[in-house]
């Protein structure tokens, strides 16, 4: 949590390096969440190929233990092809492992690669699985983009998060 607290400034001026240093202290005690942070905090602050060398090896630690998030950020090396060959299948499996854990980002890009090959029974079945995990935000940033599959069953999905959180985007089934 210091390292959160220095990413983000919470109670302290926003330190980058210290966000990195507390990170690392628990990273290398084996905390997955921290494995997690330290690799996006790397994402961000060298997004070339060492940091995302470095990141997906902290990713997939976490992953093993169980780290859903960690689960989808390795679906998205694989299927864009970063620091591993592109695999589209293996993208799939990682994204699957993390929504079944309950990571809504995970399930939206499974139902995101539904939608790519038109199974919009697979996409709803994930979308309504977001209903459950995901939060307001989420929705505000993936509901835009999934109203332009015009398809009456996704914008019914997308209409329940918009009642359930209130939200400003304009969906009807």
């Amino acid at each position: 949590m210091l390292g959160r607290a220095f990413e983000l400034g919470w109670g302290v001026k926003v330190n980058r390096e210290q966000a990195h240093a507390h990170y690392r202290h628990a990273a290398d005690r084996g905390d997955a969440w921290a494995m997690f942070n330290l690799a996006d905090l790397l994402m961000r602050a060298k997004p070339d190929e060492d940091g995302e060398a470095e990141a997906f090896q902290l990713y997939t630690a976490a992953a093993r233990l169980g780290h859903v998030k960690s689960m989808n950020m390795i679906g998205l090396f694989y299927e864009d092809g970063r620091g591993v060959e592109a695999d589209r299948q293996m993208a799939s499996r990682f994204f699957r492992a993390g929504a079944e854990g309950g990571d809504c980002w995970a399930a939206y890009n499974c139902a995101r690669l539904a939608l790519e090959v038109d199974d919009i029974g697979s996409a709803a079945t994930w979308l309504e699985t977001c209903l459950e995990t995901g939060f307001a935000a989420f929705w505000v940033e993936t509901g835009p983009e999934l109203l332009r599959c015009n398809d009456a069953r996704i914008a019914s999905i997308v209409a329940k998060a918009v009642k359930r959180y209130a939200l400003p985007i304009e969906a009807t089934p």
